[in-house]
């Protein structure tokens, strides 16, 4: 019964639904970005918080500055990232949370080392695959159709690899 949508950064502005929950990705407007203010996501998340109805949850990835008060009665925030930069901008943006998710410690440590914001606030929720849908695969098979040797390990990571994200 709960309305759900997430608010994030995109190339170009869109909007689906998946699995009930609306996405909406916000394109910035570069020629509102300048050498002293960066207001290039605001003009078009001021028009798309004027024209959306409001929602029980508003979960953004990334970009505090998404989080906005009025359109929803709870807000998170997902960080993946070391994006967030320390100013006093910054900590009023990242205080309209009501929740932060961390998807490693290490990315939680260094958020809560960068804001001011309860430490009591931030859990880490690791991203994770559905282990059953795995499981069902034969190991031998599968390695012999992608021809992968049977005895060596290998390791799978899907994700950017950066220092950003505590990698390097």
């Amino acid at each position: 019964g709960h309305q759900v949508e997430i608010v994030a950064p995109g190339q170009q502005s869109a909007c689906r639904t998946i699995a009930g929950v609306r996405v909406h990705w916000l394109a910035p407007w570069s020629s509102l970005h300048t050498a002293r203010y960066d207001f290039s996501f605001l003009a078009p998340l001021l028009l798309f918080t004027l024209r959306s109805p409001a929602v029980d949850v508003t979960h953004v990835h990334g970009n505090p500055y998404f989080l906005i008060r009025f359109r929803s009665r709870a807000r998170v925030l997902h960080v993946h990232d070391l994006s967030i930069q320390p100013s006093p901008s910054m900590n009023q943006a990242v205080a309209r949370a009501d929740r932060v998710i961390c998807c490693s410690n290490f990315i939680r440590t260094r958020f809560l080392g960068t804001v001011t914001y309860p430490p009591s606030q931030a859990e880490t929720v690791p991203n994770g695959a559905d282990r059953q849908t795995y499981a069902q695969v034969n190991r031998t098979s599968a390695r012999a159709a992608l021809g992968l040797p049977d005895d060596q390990f290998i390791m799978l990571y899907a994700g950017r690899i950066g220092p950003e994200k505590g990698l390097l």
